[in-house]
Parts: structure tokens; C-alpha cells; sequence
């Protein structure tokens, strides 16, 4: 009998039962209002990183397929992409890469900028500060590689004086200083903060 009661102290549980588990701690600690930016760790995405980053992007209603698995893979190798994990749990990203951008446009090389391809926040966690803490932890990273610009497109035009009524993104941008630009003829506004 002793033996049987040690054997299933040994056994572990599967990480799919506790990945459950840490989600069911996360949302009682939500409710109790206890889930704030002070349980937020920020980090680089790293190849591990790639499915959950997938399954949050998917519960936004994108497609996901092979492509874009690979995108995103390269995206994250740049070391530009960052989590935010509560309670080692990932719940949300920001996706970045390096580009050239010369004060016109926007090309793939040399780099001298980062290029926020998108934030993704799992919505148990909006309004928490996490897009935030993700956006000052590229800015800080881009600074730390010399990078001239951190940028981000926006494909319709936005009226400065409206930014409050647009994407969440875009009113932390502003909040950060990024300035815009607008380009009527290709129908997209650019947030750009300059950073040397």
C-alpha cells in the first residue's frame, strides 16, 4: 500500500492539465481583481513561443495555416516580437521585425527600424497595461540596437484630432509621442517615433 501511494505522489500531471489549471487560477485572480500589470512578465518570443502565439492570434478570428506559421517564425527568429505571461502564461504578443525606412518609405533592407506588424491581447486581459508594457519593451529593445525608428502602418487614413476614437494601438502610440503620417494617395497613415 505504501508503495502504491508513493508511486502516485511521482506521477506528474500533464502540461496540457496544467496549462488548464493556470488558466483557471488567471481568471479567478481576474475576477478578484487581482490580475494587474504587477503579475506581467514581458520577454523576446522565442521558437517555443510559436503555438500559443498562433492560438492567441487564431481567437482573433485569423486564419491560421501553414503560411502563416512560417511568417510568424521568421518574424519571432528576428528577436524583435515579445510575450506578455502571466503566471507563465502567454497573453498577448507584439509582433516585430526590422526594416529600412529612409523618412519616405518603408523597404525590407538594411534595417534601421522596427516595424510593429500587429499586438494581439487575450481580451480576460485588455485594459491591463499590457499593450503598454509591450510597446516599451520593443522601443527599449530598438534602442539598445541602435535603431533609428520604430514604426507602424495603419492601412486607412487617420485624422490626428480623431486618434482617441481609433484603435487601442494607435491611441498608445500617440501616447508614447510616435507622430503620424498620412498617405492620402496610398490610403494609409504611418505611426512613426524617432528614437536618435
Amino acid at each position: 500500500m505504501a508503495k502504491l501511494v508513493e508511486k502516485e505522489k511521482k506521477e506528474e500531471k500533464p502540461l496540457a492539465i496544467k496549462r488548464v489549471e493556470e488558466r483557471e487560477k488567471l481568471k479567478k485572480l481576474y475576477k478578484e481583481g487581482a490580475a494587474d500589470i504587477e503579475h506581467v512578465e514581458i520577454k523576446k518570443l522565442e521558437e517555443e513561443d510559436l503555438d500559443e502565439a498562433l492560438k492567441i492570434i487564431g481567437s482573433f478570428g485569423i486564419e491560421i495555416n501553414e503560411e502563416l506559421k512560417k511568417d510568424l517564425l521568421e518574424i519571432i527568429k528576428e528577436e524583435l516580437s515579445f510575450g506578455a505571461y502571466v503566471d507563465r502564461v502567454l497573453v498577448g504578443v507584439l509582433l516585430a521585425f526590422g526594416v529600412f525606412y529612409d523618412g519616405e518609405e518603408v523597404k525590407e533592407s538594411p534595417q534601421n527600424s522596427s516595424f510593429i506588424e500587429d499586438i494581439y491581447i487575450i481580451n480576460l486581459y485588455e485594459g491591463k497595461g499590457i499593450r503598454e508594457k509591450l510597446i516599451e519593451e520593443l522601443i527599449k529593445e530598438s534602442k539598445e540596437r541602435g535603431l533609428k525608428y520604430v514604426l507602424f502602418l495603419e492601412d486607412k487614413i487617420i485624422n490626428p484630432k480623431e486618434i482617441d476614437r481609433e484603435r487601442k494601438i494607435m491611441r498608445v502610440l500617440a501616447s508614447f509621442g510616435f507622430k503620424f503620417k498620412i498617405n492620402e494617395k496610398e490610403n494609409y497613415t504611418l505611426a512613426l517615433k524617432e528614437l536618435i
